[in-house]
């Protein structure tokens, strides 16, 4: 019987992997700093829509890539044309950040970071700074909270151990992971995206004089302890979400880490003029405090730095029976969140080491 010889290219290989040349396409998602974009090959790139970047930019940020992997990739670059040495520095502290935790299984991998110049209206070079990841999708509200609870704290666990403090912690950050190794699926875990560094700092410093429990146990309680209060607020406005279905288990959550530290030197929150835990004292703060963060984000905006608001705001959501409809006057994008869209469904065959699961 005659053998069918398989089609090969010596340039790109087979043509199952052969690469081939994409562009970013749709801005996907935004925040105050970047912008988020899917990819299109180049053979499509007529059909190319969004009007936010010129096709110039297009080809300066255009990436090499085998096979169909790019359907569950994105690119990643800055909302500012014209990009200072500072904007690179940056960038590119941030995205090593995101390296330092990918190589822990604690964020997607940096696949790809450049900076290219491309001709600005026919005469002046101009710096484009991009980088490229796997795409992260995720819709917290089909999971049950009790059974994925031990997941985000192993997360939380895993990123103090680290050194480091996450503040701008909600759902937008947070996604689930497949890993495969040798064709195997391992178990599903929890990975944080999105490292400004004005947001994911060391706690080094940080005053835990006198208290006993050890401080990277304090650190993973004060991220869980955000996340679930930040959660449960949000929840006014998600009634058809899974998530919210049974409230009664995040409530306890919260009342089981406030009762932690009710006689400890420092309280995770106080209805009195005085220092918690939430304060961070003594760490570098390079941008908002934890209580800052979490006033934000219960809408405590015109006095984030007020400990005795705060302790009445999730007092309040705790003893609430209905929690009552949020309307935050600002979106969260102004602290740098970068919402992104679903992607299509993507075969886990072609994600090579990582397998991304989408959102419906």
């Amino acid at each position: 019987m005659l053998k069918t010889k398989r089609r090969y290219n010596k340039k790109g290989g087979t043509k199952k992997n052969k690469k081939r040349k994409y562009y970013p396409n749709e801005r996907i998602g935004k925040g105050n700093y970047k912008s988020v974009y899917d990819l299109i090959s180049e053979t499509n790139k007529d059909e190319i829509t969004d009007d936010s970047l010129s096709m110039e930019e297009r080809e300066a940020m255009s990436v090499n890539i085998k096979g169909k992997r790019h359907k569950n990739m994105v690119l990643i670059t800055p909302n500012k044309k014209i990009i200072t040495e500072k904007d690179i520095k940056d960038f590119n502290s941030e995205f090593e950040l995101q390296q330092k935790f990918a190589k822990k299984k604690l964020a997607p991998i940096v696949l790809d970071k450049k900076i290219t110049k491309f001709n600005y209206n026919n005469y002046l070079d101009m710096d484009k700074l991009f980088a490229l990841t796997y795409r992260c999708d995720f819709n917290i509200c089909n999971y049950d909270y009790s059974k994925i609870e031990n997941k985000l704290k192993k997360l939380f666990d895993s990123v103090s151990k680290e050194g480091y403090i996450y503040t701008d912690i909600k759902k937008g950050n947070l996604c689930e992971f497949n890993l495969l190794e040798k064709r195997k699926l391992k178990s599903k875990h929890f990975v944080f995206v999105d490292f400004d560094e004005k947001f994911v700092y060391k706690y080094a410093g940080f005053d835990t004089s006198g208290m006993k429990i050890p401080k990277e146990d304090i650190v993973s309680d004060i991220m869980e302890f955000m996340f679930l209060t930040i959660e449960l607020y949000l929840c006014g406005n998600n009634l058809n979400c899974k998530f919210c279905k049974n409230v009664e288990n995040i409530k306890n959550k919260i009342n089981k880490i406030i009762k932690k530290y009710e006689h400890e030197i420092l309280p995770i929150i106080s209805n009195e003029f005085r220092r918690t835990l939430l304060h961070l004292t003594g760490a570098k703060i390079p941008f908002m405090r934890p209580l800052s963060m979490n006033n934000y984000y219960l809408s405590n905006r015109n006095d984030p730095n007020n400990n005795e608001k705060l302790y009445d705001t999730i007092q309040n959501l705790l003893m609430s029976d209905d929690l009552p409809p949020n309307t935050p006057s600002r979106e969260s994008s102004e602290l740098g969140q970068l919402i992104i869209k679903p992607s299509p469904s993507t075969k886990s065959s072609e994600l090579g080491q990582l397998i991304i699961k989408p959102s419906p």
